[in-house]
């Protein structure tokens, strides 16, 4: 759980009765909750398991380990769990970033090696 969570869950607690078996967004049917909130927020095509993707993407971008991703993630094959991993646009072009570092760096090293033979 983020801290973010954390503090939201802390602060509906404190908005509530304070009565350890009540729920805490007062919700028991969560798939038509769920449609009922996006529905009235007008969004269209968002399914709940969508935040899965977007939760499991964003742990990867942030750099931790793909393993222990998938230990949260629940996932036990490798192909399973990449299908979850969306990259963005942003984390594209930083991929080509590095790439374009890494070959310069090559390049470097080539053009300073003079036992480079072709």
């Amino acid at each position: 759980m983020t801290q973010r969570v954390f503090e939201e869950f802390e602060r509906l607690w404190g908005l509530s009765v304070k009565r350890h078996d009540d729920l805490v967004f007062g919700v028991t049917d969560i798939k038509k909750s769920f449609s009922t909130a996006c529905d009235e927020a007008g969004i269209t095509g968002l399914q709940f398991h969508d935040f899965r993707h977007t939760a499991i993407t964003r742990m990867v971008n942030a750099g931790l380990p793909p393993m222990e991703i998938m230990k949260i993630s629940g996932h036990t094959q490798w192909t399973t769990f990449a299908r979850y991993v969306n990259p963005s646009e942003e984390s594209v072009k930083r991929i080509a970033d590095v790439l374009t570092q890494y070959h310069g760096d090559a390049m470097t090293v080539i053009e300073e090696d003079d036992t480079f033979v072709n």
